[in-house]
């Protein structure tokens, strides 16, 4: 059997944060409605509570993010312990310097105070965000992919870490 070339592939992300991939086949069959070839969801909205563990953005592992990508990974670990978050793995095709198009937002504390988007897609040498830490038992990790070009994602690790609040 001969498979038709893939046309075009697209993603849509519900209010859950939760995306689902598709693609079609160029027209290479008579009727004129597309061909779907693969249909399958990403979970973007992630919860972590062990004490560490490995985030990555969704296609991480096997090539390319998909477009239109609004995913949410938040972490929260026992009260008393603050996160380290270090970088593996970084390749999100924004234009700097704010931003715009593709992204990973970081937002440190429970009360979520945004620390800054960071990107590398205009030719620039950035390659690993500096490791973060927060101070208090949550973090969030914002991944955003707008509707053009996508590069291989983020990958980073978290671990925790005894607070000591000084007495």
């Amino acid at each position: 059997m001969r498979w038709p070339k893939i046309e075009k592939s697209e993603s849509l992300t519900t209010s859950n944060h939760t995306s689902f991939l598709f693609g079609q086949a160029a027209n290479s069959l008579p009727s004129s409605r597309p061909l779907v070839l693969f249909f399958f969801a990403l979970d973007c909205n992630i919860q972590f509570t062990s004490s560490s563990g490995v985030i990555s953005s969704p296609c991480y592992s096997s090539g390319l993010y998909t477009t239109n990508l609004d995913c949410h990974f938040d972490i929260q670990v026992s009260s008393g312990r603050g996160i380290k978050l270090s970088w593996s793995g970084f390749d999100a095709k924004g234009y700097m310097p704010d931003c715009s198009g593709d992204y990973v937002e970081v937002f440190i504390g429970c009360g979520r105070h945004s620390i800054g988007r960071y990107c590398n897609g205009n030719g620039n040498s950035f390659t690993l965000p500096f490791d973060m830490y927060s101070a208090d038992n949550c973090t969030r990790i914002k991944f955003h992919s707008d509707s053009s070009w996508a590069g291989k994602g983020f990958q980073a690790t978290y671990s925790t870490f005894f607070l000591n609040k000084g007495k």
